[in-house]
């Protein structure tokens, strides 16, 4: 008689129907790799957005702030209200884009 597997291991266990300890091992560890993954991918957008906003708060400090980074226009008061951390005119951004 086969014996009864664990709650963790059926809980564990990939959708395959399988109950093999290699299978699930490789399964938790799939689930682990894939929230450090989530996680750096967080920790990564959060650094570009420090990035941007520091960046922002330099040009206030050399009174640059408000214009374009690109062409030296002024930024629409709605785009900065939009994101206040823009470096770029309308037209700079959709020649980005």
């Amino acid at each position: 008689m086969k014996p009864r597997s664990s709650t963790n291991d059926a809980v564990n266990a990939p959708s395959t129907g399988t109950n093999r300890p290699d299978t699930i091992r490789i399964y938790s560890r799939g689930t682990e790799d894939g929230c450090k993954s989530s996680r750096r991918a967080a920790i990564l957008t959060q650094a570009a957005l420090l990035k941007r906003i520091e960046a922002a708060l330099d040009r206030m400090d050399w009174g640059d702030y408000g214009f374009c980074t690109s062409c030296g226009a002024q930024i629409d008061i709605s785009l900065l209200e939009e994101d206040p951390a823009t470096p770029h005119c309308k037209s700079c951004l959709k020649r980005e884009n």
